[in-house]
């Protein structure tokens, strides 16, 4: 079964129907001094979103006057590097890369590793067998879910420096999904706890989203989520 990230977006199911429908009217976009104009900057935009999108690349390769200066001459078919010797450059980036890419994902792991231990040590925390480590905050007195369960929670996820990726708080409103269908921290903790509880927990990458590349969350990332456990269903 697909698991669940929790975020606020909510997936959009497209039913098939009979017969031709007119497709909306999309409305005007917003314009610069035209729309070639609004459509040269966006696409400006999305080769700058895509570059950021890698942040090893974005913070150790990339050079805003030299990519520019690369980008106006080729525009001006004056580029001083081939498309051959283009190709080798590249080939060295990605093994540069490749290593860069593993040796940030050890410095990642050690430290996580250390403030995991680090946090074990503290009074109050609680760690279980597989890992996991939580806190109560408050206790609650209502039924405790299972896995086949489904739950309405709040809740705000934050990584080890306090970025905060993804809150229920945030959006106004809680959350329904089913116990069994989150990652493996969230379904081990809400099973601790009793309705009207919340918990601080501290998810480990194994028992979160591991090496996966997920949005604002970096491959292997401890994960701290405050949970409120509102009501069993």
């Amino acid at each position: 079964m697909k698991k669940l990230v929790l975020a606020g977006a909510a997936a959009i199911v497209l039913a098939s129907c009979g017969g031709t429908k007119k497709l909306p009217e999309t409305p005007e976009p917003p314009l610069l001094q035209s729309f070639q104009d609004s459509v040269a900057y966006y696409m400006g935009v999305s080769i700058a979103e895509n570059i950021k999108k890698d942040k090893a690349t974005y913070e150790n390769y990339f050079d805003k006057k030299v990519f520019l200066t690369g980008f106006q001459e080729a525009l001006k078919d004056s580029a001083q590097i081939s498309e051959k010797e283009g190709r080798q450059v590249m080939g060295r980036y990605s093994r540069e890369l490749l290593e860069l890419q593993e040796k940030l994902k050890e410095e990642r792991i050690a430290a996580q590793k250390a403030f995991l231990e680090e946090n074990a040590a503290k009074e109050g925390i609680i760690t279980t067998e597989s890992g996991l480590q939580y806190e109560i905050i408050t206790a609650g007195s209502g039924a405790s879910p299972e896995a086949s369960d489904r739950v309405e929670v709040h809740y705000e996820g934050t990584l080890t420096d306090g970025t905060v990726f993804d809150s229920s708080y945030e959006r106004g409103e809680s959350i329904t999904f089913g116990v069994g269908q989150v990652i493996a921290g969230w379904t081990e903790v809400l099973q601790l706890m009793k309705e009207g509880a919340k918990y601080r927990a501290y998810i480990p990458a194994d028992l979160a989203y591991g090496d996966r590349d997920i949005g604002e969350i970096p491959p292997g990332s401890t994960l701290i989520f405050d949970i409120e456990l509102i009501k069993v269903k």
